[in-house]
C-alpha cells in the first residue's frame, strides 16, 4: 500500500475495498427498493383500474344500462299539468344537487300550485330549527328582513336569492295565507 493511500485511510477511516463493498450493498439496496416502489405502484394502478371497471359496469357516474329514459318520460309533467293525489298527506321535493339555482325555481314553482290549487298550508325544510324559527317568525309578520331569515338557517344552500324569492311569495304574494314552517 502507497503511502498517499495510508494517509488517505487515517483522514477517511476506511480503505477502497471497504468503500466499493458499501457501495455494492447501497446500490443492491436502492435495486430492491426501486423493485419494491415499483411493483407497488403497479399493484396500485391494476387495483384502481379493476375497481374503475367493476364500477363502470354497474353504472358509474352516468345512468348505466339500467336507465330508461322512455320510463321516465311516462311519469315526466310541466309545472303546469302537475297533479297531486287527493290522499296525499305530505309532498316531498327534492333535487339532483344542492344549491341548485334552476331546482330551487322549480321548487318555489310547484309549491306555488301546491298552493293554489291543492290548499297546502306549511313547509318543511332540512335546516337547523333555530334558523327554521328564525323563518317561521319573518313568514307571521316578525321583525328583521328576509334576508336576516334565510342567512339564520345554518345552511348555505339555503342562503340563496331563490329562498328570497321563496319566503317573499310567501309573506307578500298570492301565497299569503296560513303558513307554519316546521
Amino acid at each position: 500500500m502507497k503511502v498517499r493511500d495510508k494517509i488517505k485511510n487515517a483522514i477517511c477511516g476506511e480503505s477502497r475495498n471497504i468503500s466499493v463493498s458499501k457501495y455494492k450493498k447501497n446500490r443492491k439496496y436502492a435495486k430492491r427498493k426501486y423493485s419494491v416502489l415499483k411493483y407497488g405502484l403497479l399493484t396500485v394502478v391494476a387495483s384502481a383500474a379493476l375497481l374503475g371497471g367493476i364500477y363502470s359496469y354497474f353504472g358509474g357516474l352516468g345512468t348505466g344500462k339500467c336507465a330508461n329514459i322512455n320510463e321516465f318520460k311516462k311519469y315526466a309533467v310541466t309545472v303546469e299539468n302537475l297533479s297531486i293525489p287527493e290522499q296525499a298527506k305530505i309532498v316531498a321535493l327534492g333535487e339532483a344537487t344542492h344549491g341548485n339555482k334552476e331546482f330551487q325555481q322549480l321548487k318555489l314553482d310547484v309549491f306555488k300550485i301546491m298552493v293554489e290549487d291543492y290548499g297546502v298550508r306549511a313547509f318543511s325544510l332540512e335546516g337547523d330549527y333555530g334558523g327554521c324559527e328564525a323563518v317561521n317568525r319573518y313568514i307571521h309578520g316578525g321583525d328583521g328582513t328576509v334576508k336576516d331569515a334565510v342567512l339564520a338557517i345554518d345552511f348555505a344552500i339555503y342562503q340563496t336569492e331563490e329562498m328570497e324569492n321563496f319566503q317573499e311569495a310567501i309573506v307578500y304574494g298570492h301565497l299569503q295565507q296560513s303558513f307554519m314552517m316546521r
